[in-house]
């Protein structure tokens, strides 16, 4: 049953809502499993028709080692030119998110959402909303409730809408305007190659909109293109360029879906913002009462009632670390797709780590120091900050991130100081003359034993991640999007940690 028909709608109840946020509301209380379901098979389909069809799935084609160079057959001969590895299949920003990151991230939104309900009962049942005089708890929760709804809703709307807006002008100009003019437009503009292209096509170009050298990709989104100009971006032996309309559709298709998810997920951190900016006016009191500690709590780390609040935000943190990976694999395919060394993106991710491990094995004194002149060239290719130079791996992602760690650092300092203020308003209630033998009553306990309880809270609501360890996480993931080719090892150490602080949870006796 929900919250809102567990007690007493004084105020008219959801009726007297705006119809626009009543249907929101309904919206974000879709079975999570239903949500995640209906992503995965939105996000299986394009991936089993690049499969079924491989020029749309897989194709190569012919890219110069030297900006300057065209890649006729004198050029490939002499072999200053890679066959390059593109399409769906070797995507990693498009099928990985499409079809296990996004319905995966959806369903923990989802779930998170939905808890805030039974988190609000638990908190009115342990009498965690006290009157400002102690005289009794708060029964009625609907106009904090409602409130939350609207302050979801305001920053919600606008942040979907502006991923529709940025990623509906990635599609128009990265798809739609390369397929229209027939031309690939990666690393194409103030090119010795600009000489290939139609004439006119510039102007027509910039009058699109998207006259920017560094936003388009030699893609899979644009492969259609390939090979219709001689000498610009050549196919590859045994590659076939997809039809025209095939390419159109199905690019479409996958970026309505990533509209989709991915201004679902901005969305969701509205909630999480809405929801801190709740718990701070209630901290302040601002709606007539405060929040206040559950000293009869039987939680095993003494969180005092706040543990209650684990159901919402552990599904926060595996959100913001399941968006991380996504924008990380955005990171990798942008620098991937403007490397000149490697034809694919596997080999690009582990072909110089593992010739490099292999010389760690093979030590010899008298090779030691051109091994290490080695080792350095490695490293020095391993740190690489050029690849910064495509508008998404500077711009798109990083954004992102920042917001999604600025949300959480809000977050977790809000909750923090509301469990520290919680604290410290039962601490000077208890050390006052006129209220002490009260606040005693509010818990039934005897003043000493109240005393002795709120002396001892752990201010951190979560039993995993831990504070300290979700800094370092955080940390870590901002340096693993810098050197990302060390970020699997970041992935891996986290996917670890939260299946065993999941399975440590499970064997936690309850108390």
């Amino acid at each position: 049953m929900d919250l809102a028909g567990s007690i007493a709608l004084k105020d008219g109840g959801w009726g007297s809502m705006p119809g626009y946020i009543r249907a929101f509301r309904r919206f974000w209380q879709i079975s999570p499993f239903r949500i995640a379901l209906v992503a995965f098979i939105a996000g299986v389909v394009p991936y089993c028709i690049a499969l079924q069809f491989s020029s749309i799935g897989s194709i190569a084609y012919w890219m110069p080692v030297d900006g300057a160079t065209i890649c006729d057959q004198a050029a490939i001969a002499a072999k200053r030119c890679i066959a390059k590895e593109v399409g769906y299949a070797h995507a990693l920003n498009w099928w990985p998110p499409l079809v296990l990151l996004f319905p995966f991230a959806l369903f923990f939104a989802f779930d998170s959402v939905q808890n805030t309900q039974m988190v609000t009962r638990q908190m009115l049942a342990d009498r965690m909303f006290a009157k400002t005089d102690w005289s009794g708890p708060v029964s009625d929760l609907t106009a904090i409730t409602r409130k939350l709804w609207r302050t979801f809703f305001w920053i919600a709307v606008p942040l979907f809408l502006l991923i529709c807006v940025v990623t509906a002008k990635d599609w128009w100009c990265v798809v739609h305007w390369p397929l229209m003019l027939e031309t690939p437009l990666g690393d194409v503009v103030d090119t010795a190659r600009e000489k290939l292209v139609p004439k006119g096509f510039f102007e027509l170009l910039q009058a699109s909109g998207c006259h920017d050298p560094g936003g388009q990709e030699n893609d899979w989104s644009v492969s259609a293109t390939f090979g219709r100009i001689d000498g610009l971006a050549p196919l590859a032996p045994r590659s076939v360029a997809p039809g025209w309309m095939l390419n159109y559709i199905f690019s479409a298709y996958n970026y309505v879906l990533l509209i989709l998810w991915a201004g679902l997920l901005l969305a969701y951190f509205g909630f999480v913002l809405a929801l801190a900016i709740i718990v701070y006016d209630i901290n302040q009191g601002r709606h007539g009462f405060r929040l206040v500690l559950n000293l009869n709590s039987a939680d095993t780390r003494n969180r005092q009632g706040f543990e209650t609040l684990e159901a919402i935000f552990k599904p926060c943190v595996y959100v913001t670390i399941l968006c991380f990976v996504m924008a990380f694999l955005m990171r990798i395919q942008n620098v991937y797709l403007r490397d000149t060394e490697f034809g694919t993106v596997y080999r690009f991710l582990f072909g110089d780590i593992t010739a490099a491990m292999t010389k760690i094995l093979d030590i010899d004194p008298s090779r030691l120091l051109g091994w290490f002149g080695d080792l350095l060239v490695a490293l020095k290719k391993f740190f690489d900050f050029d690849q910064f130079s495509d508008p998404q791996s500077l711009l798109g992602a990083p954004a992102i991130l920042v917001m999604l760690g600025l949300v959480t650092a809000a977050l977790a300092h809000i909750l923090r100081k509301a469990a520290t203020d919680a604290q410290r308003r039962v601490i000077s209630g208890l050390g006052s003359a006129q209220s002490a033998e009260r606040v005693a009553a509010y818990y039934d306990l005897s003043v000493d034993e109240a005393r002795e309880r709120a002396n001892t809270v752990e201010t951190w609501p979560l039993s995993w991640p831990e504070l300290n360890y979700a800094i370092r996480i955080m940390g870590l993931g901002l340096f693993c999007y810098v050197f990302y080719r060390v970020a699997f090892v970041w992935i891996g150490v986290v996917a670890f940690r939260s299946i065993q602080g999941r399975l440590s949870e499970k064997s936690r006796p309850t108390p």
